[in-house]
């Protein structure tokens, strides 16, 4: 893996102040961080970009980042194997969803509310480490 790409995460949220804090966040932990405002930006960038993790808000207007993330799943190698951290704003909400989104192996998923960055941080360290 190319030395750029490893440190790159893309982070598709659509609030744009929550957005900005995580890329604070990172970028204060030396990674390159790539913003996307939604799941059609994010699935371009993803594609264009190819970073070494994304950050996936699940519930987002127009594309969700379970739609994103099964188009991404099903694209390609990159995409088939890359590491998502979904944040979401509540609990899979259903026996389906829950289905749903572990079908498309994310590496963890995070309630806003209940962490904070430095955990996401924590939990990004980890899953890029483990990859090398």
């Amino acid at each position: 893996m190319d030395t750029d790409r490893a440190e790159t995460i893309l982070v598709v949220e659509d609030e744009g102040d929550l957005r900005a804090l995580i890329r604070q966040k990172l970028e204060e932990n030396t990674y390159k961080v790539i913003e996307a405002v939604d799941g059609d930006d994010g699935l371009k960038k993803a594609i264009a970009h190819q970073p070494a993790l994304i950050l996936l808000d699940n519930r987002m207007p127009g594309q969700s980042g379970y739609d994103m993330l099964r188009t991404l799943r099903a694209r390609d190698n990159w995409g088939a194997n890359v590491p998502v951290i979904f944040l979401s704003n509540i609990e899979p909400q259903s026996d389906q969803e829950i289905e749903d989104m572990t079908a498309l192996k994310p590496a963890d998923y995070f309630i806003k509310s209940n962490s904070n960055l430095d955990e996401v941080v924590r939990k990004v360290r980890h899953v890029l480490s483990s990859l090398k």
